[in-house]
């Protein structure tokens, strides 16, 4: 099979496998009963949506009230994911810190001055786990972007233990929990790099934990009290 051949059949497979992948993640993300609740509601400019790469499936039932984008690594499991995350109506800006960083950077920083929002997965592409990286506070401060840390649970589901993040896969129909922050101005702070991003994982984590335990607190019931629309605020 010669290379041309070759490139354009995998990029045909993506293709195929990122159409597949993106309709089971909708069909189940459908069945989620979600409950959302935002503490960063008429943020005024572009934000930037923070969460942790694992916590991906349930917050694709996160309303997304404007125009927003992804970025996602040029990796083979990028492509697939950007192929996902395309047709699941988000904008796609390809790259990482450790492959195409200065063009995304600049095509993000073009993103969010023209007042469009940016969802981030903090701790991608390879982590370590929770943990941020500065790219965040480079949009943020360079485009006066409001950082919303944003963080779910959701019962049943399982982590796939064997990936580096943990990758949380909620059961069809399960309960899920959303929630949003306040918003981080991050150069309102008189802080290093690194606290302001240790502050953003603890705001972060924090959410995460909130939100495992309102879901420990709530009953199970049969739907009618749990909205399946995730743009229901609870």
């Amino acid at each position: 099979m010669t290379l041309g051949l070759w490139t354009w059949a995998r990029s045909a497979w993506n293709a195929t496998l990122g159409l597949l992948v993106a309709v089971l993640a909708r069909i189940l993300a459908l069945t989620l009963r979600v409950r959302l609740a935002s503490e960063a509601l008429d943020v005024e400019g572009p934000v930037i949506y923070a969460f942790l790469h694992g916590h991906v499936l349930p917050l694709l039932r996160h309303p997304l009230p404007r125009p927003t984008a992804a970025i996602v690594s040029l990796s083979r499991d990028g492509e697939i994911q950007a192929h996902v995350l395309g047709r699941l109506g988000f904008s796609i800006l390809r790259g990482s810190s450790s492959r195409g960083g200065a063009a995304v950077l600049r095509r993000s920083l073009e993103w969010l001055e023209s007042g469009r929002d940016l969802a981030l997965a903090v701790d991608g592409p390879r982590g370590p786990a929770g943990r941020s990286k500065p790219g965040v506070l480079h949009l943020a401060e360079r485009c006066r972007a409001a950082i919303v840390p944003v963080a779910c649970a959701a019962s049943p589901a399982a982590r796939l233990r064997s990936s580096w993040d943990s990758f949380l896969v909620p059961a069809p129909l399960a309960r899920a929990r959303i929630l949003a922050g306040r918003p981080f101005r991050p150069w309102e702070k008189d802080w290093t790099q690194e606290r302001k991003l240790a502050y953003l994982d603890s705001l972060i984590a924090d959410l995460a934990t909130r939100a495992g335990q309102e879901l420990e607190r709530s009953q199970p019931d049969d739907g009618t009290r749990e909205h399946r629309r995730a743009d229901r605020a609870a």
